[in-house]
């Protein structure tokens, strides 16, 4: 592994992951398997586990029951996005349909990652004029593949489960991987598991590693030279620059020189464009995801978070852990930016648009200039009026109902994507980045740590007087409306947010009444943040992969109370599919 290994970075893309109405059946070994080791606990989550154990067996069976026939096409509720670029000088607005344009192929290289023959089914349904064709090209474009939000096919003739996609050769197993990783050499094993290489099946059936730059040769030059036209009509230097080392990144696979260049942007138009995350590779933990973002700048917002920005040193300064885990230097004053998406591609648009980004993830560039962190404010309006004050009527007590605003859901996600690079990031001791010790749970334990830290930091900000006292009323409720939409075992954001929350639920930082409301105890929530805290993170630094996985298995589970509580929002609603008018205005997609 390279220093350019993801740490894992927030992603919400935007699933209501209820619990009362979806459990992947491809987890439920791995429930079952949380619920027995509940079962030998003594805390008070002990018949949380059994329930969660039998809930699965039975998601499970009815899953197999129905394996031979494709599900249907999930439902989605279009919502567009427009926004006005008419205060863009012409430079810029020229500018954005290259840009627009290489942030297409960024989604056209992802499905490939998932699956490469998505975009044969694409192909098909593109000249069926049918209703039925008509809504299975719809979800194959949001999803980026056959596959739902459950994980169950959609589309008669592919695989019932996803498989592990471009990364690893057609028919592999993570035993054959792992059988070959074995006879390599420690260098060639870091080759193979870099983040920008695939492993092919070469002469004789043999494995080989490949580059990204080689493998998504075509893709990447067309992208590239989008980029560079970009570069030549703005008149924003940093844009330029950026732009313009990025569009070398792609063909050259070394992104550190144009990841600087990205934290430095400045001007009105953002732009998110490459490989970065490894969510999606469930084998390793390796191998990154091309993803695009494009957005401009919401001055306003940005400013008052700016301001907040200038105190994460003495926030990592100060943090409620131990000496040898708090007091790093950080990086420069790293850019925080609320903006207005104009389109989202890639991983950035499957099965929703993000909500935000905490990047880059390359350590080296977090030690030397810090992280960019961007929240789309437009992307979580839509969410707050269609699911999250929907969510919020339904379950929480009434005070904290009353207080309850938009600003309190765009707080709490760009308070996790500020915390990402405070607080320990390698092994006590070592330069050994923790996500890398910690394996298949680094990605979920990075985002708990960013969590409970962000929790933490909002209330010592409040008390220092460098925000508003009114806030305090309101520092639990952006979160926990978040948590209980993507409650449960399903993703890396929702597992992390199922931790945090059940901790709190054991804690009484928060308790469900008789009448299904939730209620929030600030001063038992504050006690038991600073106690999760210390308990979690600890084991995180340490690199003790054995303690984080146990108490992952004991947090993320679904509990009765909280499976009771959600059962008032009744059935799950569409997503959200967001219709991107002033992308498709400025560069119409190609067929």
């Amino acid at each position: 592994m390279n220093a350019t290994q993801p740490i894992g970075r927030l992603r919400d893309r935007g699933h209501v992951e209820w619990a009362s109405s979806r459990l992947a059946a491809g987890r439920a070994q791995r429930m079952i398997a949380t619920a027995m080791s509940q079962i030998r606990s003594t805390s008070g989550l002990f018949q949380w586990g059994i329930m969660s154990a039998l809930l699965c067996l039975a998601t499970a069976t009815a899953t197999a029951a129905a394996a031979a026939e494709p599900s249907p096409s999930p439902t989605t509720q279009p919502v567009t996005v427009d926004v006005d670029i008419s205060g863009l000088p012409a430079s810029e607005q020229a500018a954005l349909v290259p840009i627009i344009r290489a942030a297409r192929q960024m989604d056209a290289l992802y499905m490939r990652q998932v699956w490469p023959d998505t975009r044969a089914l694409i192909s098909a349904r593109q000249g069926t004029q049918t209703p039925a064709a008509e809504a299975e090209l719809a979800a194959l474009n949001f999803f980026k593949g056959p596959w739902g939000p459950s994980g169950a096919a959609f589309i008669a003739g592919v695989p019932t489960e996803q498989p592990i996609g471009d990364y690893y050769p057609s028919g592999a197993t993570k035993h054959d991987m792992e059988s070959w990783l074995a006879t390599l050499s420690e260098s060639d094993r870091k080759r193979a598991l870099d983040a920008f290489t695939v492993i092919e099946r070469g002469q004789s059936d043999r494995f080989e590693v490949v580059s990204y730059a080689r493998h998504y040769k075509d893709g990447l030059n067309e992208a590239a030279a989008a980029l560079r036209e970009a570069a030549a009509l703005t008149r924003e230097p940093t844009l330029r620059n950026y732009l313009t080392l990025r569009a070398q990144a792609l063909l050259d696979d070394d992104y550190y020189a144009s990841d600087v260049a990205f934290v430095g942007l400045k001007g009105p138009i953002d732009v998110v464009l490459g490989p970065y995350e490894v969510d999606d590779d469930n084998w390793f933990g390796a191998k990154t995801a091309y993803e695009a973002a494009i957005a401009l700048v919401n001055e306003p917002a940005t400013r008052r978070f700016a301001k907040i920005a200038t105190h994460l040193q003495e926030l990592e300064d100060h943090l409620p852990l131990a000496a040898s885990m708090r007091g790093r230097t950080l990086g420069a004053l790293a850019p925080v930016v609320v903006l207005d998406a104009i389109y989202h591609g890639g991983l950035d648009g499957a099965g929703g648009a993000a909500a935000g980004y905490g990047l880059p993830n390359d350590l080296r560039v977090l030690d030397a200039v810090g992280a960019r962190t961007g929240t789309y404010s437009n992307i979580l309006k839509l969410r707050y009026d269609s699911k999250f004050r929907p969510i919020a009527e339904a379950l929480l007590a009434p005070g904290d109902l009353s207080r309850f605003r938009f600003e309190d859901i765009r707080d709490a996600v760009l308070f996790i994507r500020m915390f990402d690079s405070v607080g320990p990031q390698f092994v006590t001791g070592t330069k050994r980045p923790i996500v890398e010790a910690l394996r298949e749970s680094g990605s979920v334990a990075a985002q708990i740590r960013s969590m409970l830290l962000s929790l933490w930091g909002h209330r010592y900000l409040i008390e220092h007087g460098y925000l508003d006292q009114h806030e305090a009323a309101s520092v639990y409720s952006g979160f926990l409306i978040e948590a209980l939409a993507r409650y449960g075992p399903a993703s890396v954001q929702s597992q992390a947010s199922t931790y945090v929350l059940n901790h709190l639920l054991e804690s009484g930082g928060i308790s469900v009444g008789p009448d299904g409301r939730i209620k929030i105890n600030s001063a038992a929530a504050d006690a038991d943040v600073v106690r999760a805290a210390t308990e979690f993170i600890s084991a995180m630094s340490k690199g003790d992969a054995i303690a984080v996985k146990s108490l992952l298995q004991h947090y993320v589970v679904v509990t009765p109370a909280i499976r009771g509580a959600l059962a008032r929002l009744g059935p799950t609603p569409a997503l959200q599919r967001p219709i991107y008018r002033t992308a498709d205005r400025l560069s119409p997609v190609s067929r």
